[in-house]
């Protein structure tokens, strides 16, 4: 099964480029302290550094309104994922923990400000694309028993089951939700802002080793770019 970035995309944002964690065969069932704490201490750093800001006037958030925007969407009523990961930042006293990969996710995207998340690939139909929506695709959002259908030209991660995340990085869906089962994943890890790739690469090179040390598993990182839009992720998925 693979994981691939459609030129179209490329065509449209030409900074674009996406980090891939490949992680196979770890332990999501446990419950890791220092995580915890490194997820709380980044929390409460930000909310400080957040207290007298505008959410929407900042940059990184403004990029990717734009983003959606370009492609029809509202992004004040359909957060992509930075703003909508702020605006809940200001909103909480605290994150709640959910399962280890998704702390990892939440502390690393909090630290670096980047849209980063994972998702259970076992349950993948087929190969992962980010594209643009030939219209009526189906989506199930995590946290819903509702069933939409979108319209054509929504750019999304879809797979042959429908739309695994809806308005690019703005919601994932339930059937590839992180579970405490969960034990082969993909953290991806998004870039519009034209972060150098030295830099990039040494996020994915932290990522890999906390995640090595705190999750365990065998890991496989990868950044997709124009040059190299197509990666194996090594499963059959459904």
């Amino acid at each position: 099964m693979l994981l691939k970035i459609d030129e179209s995309i490329f065509n449209d944002h030409r900074n674009y480029k996406l980090g891939a964690l490949i992680i196979k065969n770890f332990d999501n069932s446990k419950r890791v302290s220092s995580v915890e704490a490194l997820l709380r201490g980044t929390f409460v750093q930000r909310k400080n550094e957040l207290k007298n800001q505008d959410v929407s006037e900042l940059e990184i958030v403004k990029n990717w309104d734009r983003t959606l925007g370009n492609f029809g969407v509202n992004p004040d009523k359909n957060h992509p994922f930075i703003k909508a990961m702020f605006t809940k930042l200001k909103q909480e006293d605290q994150l709640q923990h959910t399962n280890l990969i998704e702390d990892i996710s939440k502390y690393f995207a909090l630290k670096y400000k980047l849209p980063i998340f994972a998702l259970d690939i076992d349950w993948l139909c087929g190969d992962l694309s980010l594209n643009y929506t030939k219209g009526n695709e189906p989506f199930r959002a995590k946290d819903s028993i509702q069933v939409k259908y979108c319209k054509e030209g929504e750019a999304a991660y879809l797979d042959e089951g429908g739309i695994v995340s809806r308005y690019w990085n703005h919601q994932q869906c339930k059937r590839t939700k992180l579970r405490s089962k969960t034990c082969n994943a993909v953290f991806l890890v998004e870039d519009l802002s034209g972060i150098h790739m030295d830099v990039f690469g040494g996020i994915l090179k932290e990522m890999q080793t906390a995640i090595s040390k705190y999750l365990g598993g065998y890991i496989e990182p990868y950044i997709l770019t124009e040059e190299s839009a197509v990666i194996d992720l090594g499963v059959q998925g459904r």
